[in-house]
This record gives C-alpha cells, sequence and structure tokens, in this order.
C-alpha cells in the first residue's frame, strides 16, 4: 500500500555521479565491502550490484540492504533466464534497437506500442 508514501520533488537531489566514473567505482567498491562473505548478494552480476547502487542514488549503505530484495525478485519472476517474448518483440519490429546513445552512453530502445497485443505477453514480459 503506498497511499502514504508522499514525496517532495523539491527535496530530490539531482544525481551528481556519472555512469561509469571513478566515483561509481568508488561508491560500488562501498557498498560490496557491506554485503557479507556468504551472502548470495556477494556473488550477483556487476549488472545487478550497479542497478541497486544507481536505484538508491549511489547510497552504498541504502543499495546494499537492497541486494538480497533484488536477489529474491529476480528469483520469485524467474528472471535469470532469457525472454522469448523480447526476442519475438525484436524480430517483429516492435522494440528496435537504434544504436543511438543518450548523454550518459545509454542504449536508446523505440518501442512501437500499435504493434503491441496485451493478449499475447504477459505483464512482466512488456
Amino acid at each position: 500500500d503506498t497511499s502514504k508514501v508522499a514525496v517532495d520533488d523539491e527535496d530530490q537531489a539531482a544525481i551528481t555521479i556519472a555512469a561509469g566514473s571513478t566515483e561509481e567505482a568508488a561508491a560500488l567498491e562501498a557498498m560490496e565491502a557491506l554485503i557479507e562473505a556468504d551472502s548470495p548478494a556477494k556473488a550477483a552480476s556487476q549488472e545487478l550490484k550497479l542497478m541497486c547502487l544507481r536505484g538508491r542514488k549511489y547510497d552504498p549503505v541504502r543499495a546494499a540492504a537492497l541486494m538480497p530484495d533484488a536477489i529474491s525478485l529476480i528469483d520469485t519472476l524467474d528472471l535469470k533466464s532469457g525472454s522469448d517474448q523480447l526476442t519475438s518483440d525484436l524480430v517483429s519490429g516492435k522494440a528496435v534497437m537504434t544504436g543511438a546513445r543518450d548523454r550518459q552512453e545509454r542504449a536508446i530502445v523505440w518501442l512501437r506500442f500499435r504493434l503491441h497485443d496485451p493478449r499475447q505477453c504477459e505483464p512482466r514480459d512488456f
């Protein structure tokens, strides 16, 4: 239930750490130091660790606390294997990798919603 969650946009600080920067690497190292040696989070992929770190605005303590929940969610939704639906969407042209990149060097994916049929895919696939 998120009905009592209040978000004040004025209190939201802009992210000052760039992806791939030395500051990001230092924050990732600090986060990894907080993860217990016997935790499954220790063996998690670099991408998952970065996702948690970026999702918590580079706060290593909060990112390390998020890791077990993220791993549990991935296991629950069975996201470890590739998606046949994603492959189908790329082949059909519903999702197009443009080859372009944004200012932060992230890949841009163009979605054609007119080609989306909600009866053919589950919400988690979209």
